[in-house]
C-alpha cells in the first residue's frame, strides 16, 4: 500500500536538501566585481561578502594600516543662514563664492591653505586644510559635496578615493609592490572594478 506522508516527507527532504546544495553552490560562485579584486590582491582580503566599494574599502582599511590622507579636492555647496554658498579647494587654496538667486558665483573669499600665518602665536598649531575647511562648514547645511582623497596605506598601497555626498563613486587602489593597480567605479548604481598590471 501507497503510504502518501512518507512519500511527501521523503520528497520535501530531498528538496530541501539539493536547496542547501544549490545554495552553497550560489555562495561559493564568485561575481565578476569579486573576481577583478581576488585578481589584484590575490588572497589578502576576504572577499566573500564583497559588493560594492564601501564595503571594499572598510575592508582595505582592516588590513591596511593609514599612513597618510591628504584631501586634494573638495567642492561643496552649503546654506549658511539664508545665504547659498560654494566652497572650491584645489590642493593649494580655499575659495569661497556666494550663489545667488539664478545660480550665478562670485568670489567672496580666497585663502592658501598652506600658508604660514604669523598671526598666531607659537603655542597654537598651525590649521591645516582639512581643519579650515571644517571650520568654514561647521555651521552650514551642506547641500552637495564632492571630495578627492589621497591614501598611503601600511604595505606599499597608495590609494585615491572619490566621494559624492559621502558616497564613495570612485575608487583606485595601486598595489606598488606588486604592480597592480585594481580601478573601481559606479556606472549605473553598479560598482565595478577592473585589476590590471
Amino acid at each position: 500500500m501507497f503510504n502518501f506522508k512518507c512519500f511527501l516527507s521523503t520528497t520535501l527532504g530531498i528538496l530541501l536538501l539539493v536547496g542547501a546544495a544549490h545554495a552553497q553552490r550560489m555562495k561559493l560562485k564568485e561575481s565578476p566585481f569579486q573576481q577583478q579584486i581576488k585578481k589584484c590582491f590575490n588572497d589578502e582580503l576576504s572577499i566573500n561578502k564583497l559588493n560594492s566599494m564601501s564595503l571594499l574599502y572598510n575592508e582595505i582599511q582592516k588590513k591596511f594600516s593609514l599612513i597618510t590622507s591628504e584631501t586634494m579636492q573638495r567642492e561643496t555647496v552649503y546654506k549658511q543662514g539664508a545665504e547659498k554658498r560654494k566652497l572650491k579647494y584645489d590642493g593649494n587654496q580655499i575659495q569661497i563664492y556666494s550663489i545667488d538667486s539664478e545660480d550665478l558665483v562670485q568670489l567672496i573669499s580666497s585663502e592658501n591653505a598652506h600658508e604660514n600665518n604669523n598671526n598666531y602665536e607659537l603655542r597654537y598649531k598651525k590649521v591645516n586644510a582639512d581643519s579650515r575647511m571644517s571650520q568654514i562648514l561647521f555651521k552650514g547645511h551642506i547641500e552637495s559635496d564632492y571630495i578627492l582623497v589621497n591614501e598611503s596605506r601600511q604595505r606599499h598601497l597608495s590609494m585615491t578615493i572619490s566621494y559624492t555626498d559621502k558616497q564613495i563613486t570612485k575608487l583606485k587602489v595601486e598595489l606598488l609592490k606588486l604592480k597592480k593597480v585594481l580601478n573601481c567605479e559606479k556606472k549605473l548604481s553598479v560598482d565595478i572594478c577592473t585589476c590590471s598590471s
